[in-house]
């Protein structure tokens, strides 16, 4: 009885606290009044932040300030791209090569090709780099652009360093720096609109890159005396984050029982698990090194994701690096099956999962339809695999593929775990 009352007082006083924070959140908004970013959501959005981005980079949009954008952008990486611009510069967005989609590239046919990869929240698929630059190999190459200008900028919040063999050549800028420097060019932008747009976007950046504006501290802001005032409800908040983690993680995992159900699963399927993901593989799809060719689960299971609407969880489907012709193949069939496929990945299948709208009646039902969505798209897809078994079994037995689709050496990398992994709320 009395820890039931210390709950519920608990959970009172983070009630208390949150709808603190709520009414300091609508205080600031109606200080700060208009922001054109705010009023269309753009919020995390990378798609958005990439267009926005492309706008300012291209001397010849309608901004009005030449390559002035462009330049800070080209000193602020780290290492700096020493380049000088010529005339005239093309920008694309959401730009497709053999192997990938980048954000934004920018390129003069003959002199340099600059490829951007934005992630404001959300992580890089696996592979990602590697495929972005074999592609901006490919385009520099029917540019004509020598090797040394070729320039790979991987753009996240707090700068993080590119993943995978080309890690080295990628160039790494955090969006801190990039609103610093920007933040700095406002007093020479011309232009009065250009200048409160970019205004507007650096207070947006700021939520979830942080701030690089130094000021004459004489106080605490009203978010840090809250944080004070709330000290000890606010680590019970902490708590209750890494225990939605902890739920969330059990019932992914539990789903092993759903699966071990199913009439398919008798067909030699395997089940594993890994910090917060899952996935499955059929034991006649091994290769001689007793990797799986072919296996399908679910990443990014965690509350950061299942609460974010522009980085939802991921099912996917995925093809063994080295299997390229298999790839292809079973990328054919399932089409021809009538199933949306992703080309130029080893993830040939890829589906969001559903997220969880911030209240609590559609946090109450969340788990259970989340549940059947990925039980049945193991099923879905299981079953649809099996009807490929011959060719995968086929592709399996062969031993002497172990080089990756570019012809580098096949790494432990490019294998799933194979054991049961902690029980941890870490991506």
């Amino acid at each position: 009885m009395l820890n039931r009352e210390r709950r519920s007082e608990g959970v009172a006083a983070m009630r208390r606290a949150l709808e603190a924070f709520a009414a300091l959140r609508v205080q600031r908004s109606a200080i700060v009044g208009f922001n054109t970013f705010a009023l269309l959501n753009v919020g995390t959005d990378e798609v958005r932040h990439s267009a926005f981005l492309a706008w300012l980079l291209d001397p010849s949009a309608g901004h009005g300030q030449g390559d002035l954008f462009l330049e800070a952008l080209l000193a602020t990486c780290r290492p700096p791209i020493d380049l000088v611009l010529p005339e005239q510069v093309h920008v694309q967005t959401e730009f497709a090569g053999v192997e990938s989609i980048v954000d934004i590239v920018i390129y003069e046919a003959g002199v340099f090709v600059i490829y951007i990869e934005n992630k404001t929240v959300s992580p890089h698929m696996p592979d990602q780099h590697d495929r972005e630059f074999r592609d901006l190999n490919r385009l520099g190459q029917t540019l004509d652009v020598p090797p040394e200008a070729r320039y790979a900028i991987y753009l996240t919040p707090q700068g993080r360093w590119a993943a995978g063999d080309s890690a080295a050549h990628w160039r790494h800028l955090a969006y801190r720096e990039l609103g610093a420097a920007f933040d700095a060019l406002l007093p020479e932008i011309t232009e009065a609109k250009t200048r409160y747009l970019v205004q507007d976007w650096l207070d947006t950046v700021i939520g979830f890159a942080g701030t690089w504006r130094r000021m004459m501290m004489t106080g605490l802001s009203p978010e840090s005396l809250l944080v004070a005032e709330h000290w000890n409800t606010i680590q019970d908040i902490i708590r209750a984050k890494d225990a939605l983690d902890r739920e969330l993680t059990e019932m992914l995992f539990s789903i092993q029982t759903d699966l071990e159900a199913e009439d398919w699963w008798d067909e030699d399927w395997q089940f594993r698990r890994y910090k917060n993901q899952i996935y499955i593989y059929n034991i006649h799809w091994l290769n001689p090194k007793e990797w799986a060719v072919v296996y399908m689960g679910v990443y990014s299971f965690s509350a950061a994701h299942a609460l974010e609407p522009g980085a939802p969880p991921q099912f996917y489907v995925r093809v063994r690096d080295g299997y390229a012709a298999l790839n292809q193949t079973l990328l054919e069939r399932t089409r021809a099956a009538g199933h949306t496929v992703s080309e130029g990945h080893r993830h040939f299948i890829r589906r969001d999962l559903q997220t969880c709208a911030a209240e609590r009646q559609a946090a109450e039902s969340y788990l259970e339809s989340v549940r059947q969505q990925i039980v049945e798209l193991f099923r879905q897809y299981a079953t649809l695999m099996l009807r490929f078994d011959e060719t995968i079994r086929e592709y399996s037995a062969v031993k002497d593929i172990d080089m990756t689709a570019d012809g580098r050496p096949q790494t432990a990398d490019d294998q799933p775990p194979m054991e049961d992994g902690p029980l941890t709320a870490d991506g």
